[in-house]
């Protein structure tokens, strides 16, 4: 009997040990599954995607790693790794994956995330720096640069994509230096794809740094895309060598589609939309565009060139700084409408913008295949600020225009807007008559810089609403009159910025 209760006892402690050790080895296990590490466990990034599975992350670090890749399904990139992979910064230790001229650097996948990259030295026919096609992919935190496509996709070409989830998200990217040598989208090319979002990137950036495309979209280029969001981002510098669409080029945008808060300046095409080439019903809204510029002969729209199909829902372009802008051998230097059905311009200003000659539509041209509503805008310092080539194609009101068109009827005014500078800075300041002389129908909730409308008794004409300052702190004094001082307490104020 002692042995016997001897030997269950043996097998209990064993047992238990057995499990322990299980246990540990399945806790280490976890603690350490889905991270695997570039060049430490795997000498190329390839060969590590090759051994991931899905939801594993794959750590690089700095260094250069001289290959084409591509993603595998629900898998994730990060790069910019030190070298010990105790900290993680993609600008002060960059992970440069460098094609060789091989073709395209990065091919996508599904649910895919590339994350804090140098993607850099691609050459394709499409998609020099990333290709994606029928791939849901995230990308971020990445330096898209010197890549070079035939056809399309300079820096990332993304094509048919079905709804969502997932989204195909560009995020928080710098692309720039990229070419498109016979094609569209010197930077970014989307196409039959379906709500995919580009967020604050630097598309382009300083003199020198532009993408370039020939026949369309310098900075970007959509089609066949009903919804996307193109947001804060940076487009600047970017141009065509031949067609349209400096900045932006949109074949078939829908009021689903959204431009919304971006810079966009310094950009040029040859032949239309040295900012923007939009032809659909994109929502154009909070942008800061001027300095584009059309640059050869029957050019027109160095700001925009918007055109809606007949029948179509309406672009709307609203709350838009659209300065400096210049056709310079066309007309409508901020804007031109070659056709389309009562497409709404709400709450813009409008100034400093050239044509070629002075009554050719500075500010905005209407040619006679277009109807347009206009409606609490300013035109100012446009040369001539407004020009429709059918008189009464469009309805004007509410608007405050320099040379005097539609003066005195509607609402309309024309006097000094009273800018904080003519040139740069197209707030308005206290006093300026477009304060509560706009009217609210169809007038957006919020202004460029994102405040409330109206602050006074009614909207203000432009798209700045102007907010009065008052100072911040508490028993601010204000001189009634008649000797009567009215003391606030805790009294809040926001200016204009």
């Amino acid at each position: 009997m002692a042995t016997k209760h001897y030997r269950k006892i043996t097998m209990v402690v064993l047992t238990f040990f057995v499990i322990l050790f299980s246990a540990r080895v399945f806790s280490g296990n976890i603690a350490e599954a889905g991270v695997i590490k570039v060049p430490d466990m795997y000498s190329t990034i390839q060969s590590a995607i090759n051994a991931a599975a899905a939801k594993d992350v794959i750590w690089v670090a700095q260094g250069t790693y001289n290959e084409n890749i591509t993603l595998k399904t629900d898998v994730k990139l990060e790069g910019g790794w030190k070298s010990d992979f105790s900290a993680r910064n993609w600008h002060e230790w960059p992970s440069i994956i460098d094609g060789g001229g091989r073709g395209s650097v990065v091919i996508g996948a599904n649910k895919a995330t590339i994350d804090g990259f140098s993607i850099t030295n691609g050459d394709a026919e499409w998609g020099g720096g990333i290709y994606s096609d029928v791939a849901a992919i995230t990308i971020k935190n990445n330096t898209i640069h010197n890549n070079i496509a035939t056809h399309g996709g300079g820096g990332i070409y993304i094509a048919r994509i079905t709804s969502p989830p997932p989204y195909t998200d560009i995020w928080n990217n710098t692309i720039r230096n990229n070419q498109v040598t016979n094609g569209a989208g010197g930077g970014i090319y989307v196409r039959f794809c379906n709500n995919i979002r580009i967020i604050e990137n630097v598309i382009g950036g300083g003199l020198g740094k532009g993408n370039s495309a020939s026949t369309g979209g310098g900075g970007i280029y959509i089609e066949f895309t009903d919804i996307f969001q193109i947001e804060d981002n940076n487009i600047s510098n970017n141009y065509t060598t031949d067609f349209y669409g400096g900045g932006i080029m949109i074949a078939g945008g829908s009021p689903n589609a959204t431009v919304f808060g971006n810079t966009i300046e310094y950009n040029s095409a040859k032949s239309g939309g040295g900012g923007i080439f939009s032809q659909g019903g994109t929502y154009i809204d909070s942008n800061n565009i001027r300095a584009n510029t059309t640059w050869t002969v029957g050019s027109h729209g160095g700001g925009i060139w918007l055109a809606t199909p007949h029948g179509a829902t309406p672009a709307k372009v609203q709350n838009n700084f659209i300065h400096a802008n210049d056709a310079q051998h066309g007309t409508g230097g901020g804007i031109y409408i070659p056709f389309g059905d009562y497409l709404h311009m709400i709450n813009n200003t409008i100034a400093n913008n050239k044509p070629d000659s002075p009554a050719s539509g500075g500010g905005i041209y209407v040619a006679s295949g277009a109807t347009c509503i206009i409606k609490n805008t300013i035109l100012w310092n446009n040369g001539d600020d407004f020009y429709e080539e059918s008189a009464g194609s469009s309805l004007v009101s509410y608007c405050n225009i320099e040379d005097g068109d539609f003066g005195g009827t509607s609402g309309n005014i024309s006097d000094n807007p009273l800018f904080v500078n003519s040139y740069y800075d197209l707030h308005i300041t206290a006093g300026s008559p477009c304060i509560d002389t706009g009217h609210f129908g169809g007038a957006p909730p919020k202004d460029f810089d994102g405040d409330i409308r109206p602050q006074g008794t009614e909207i203000d004409i432009g798209a700045d609403e102007f907010v009065c300052n008052t100072p911040t702190g508490t028993n601010v004094e204000v001189d009634a009159g008649n000797g009567v001082t009215v003391t606030f307490d805790d009294v809040t104020g926001a200016g204009n910025t």
